[in-house]
């Protein structure tokens, strides 16, 4: 009688375990993938801190690139007001220098 039952019991704890290692495999694979996703999402967060401070980059560079049309057109206002100091002082420049003939 106990040859009855216990063969079929070892049939059970031999499919029981293979069971067990099925799920501990399949645990792994799983474990496998979570860490493949979270390596992706870590490239994926690297990839999006490039990106921002490419952009910080680029605005710094359009802001200087405004800073640098700022003083071209500081230089050529100057050049006109000295265009027109030098109009300015030619008339002052020729009444001086000018004597009445006699």
């Amino acid at each position: 009688m106990q040859k009855c039952v216990y063969k079929p019991l070892r049939i059970f704890q031999k499919f029981f375990k293979q069971q067990q290692l099925s799920l501990y495999r399949a645990a792994k694979s799983m474990n496998k993938f979570l860490q493949l996703q979270l390596s992706l999402y870590r490239a994926a967060t690297s990839m999006n801190k490039f990106l921002q401070l490419q952009l910080s980059f680029y605005r710094a560079a359009t802001s200087m690139n405004k800073f640098q049309q700022l003083q071209l057109s500081l230089f050529r206002a100057a050049t006109s007001m000295n265009k027109f100091l030098q109009l300015q002082l030619i008339p002052k420049h020729i009444e001086t220098n000018s004597q009445p003939f006699q």
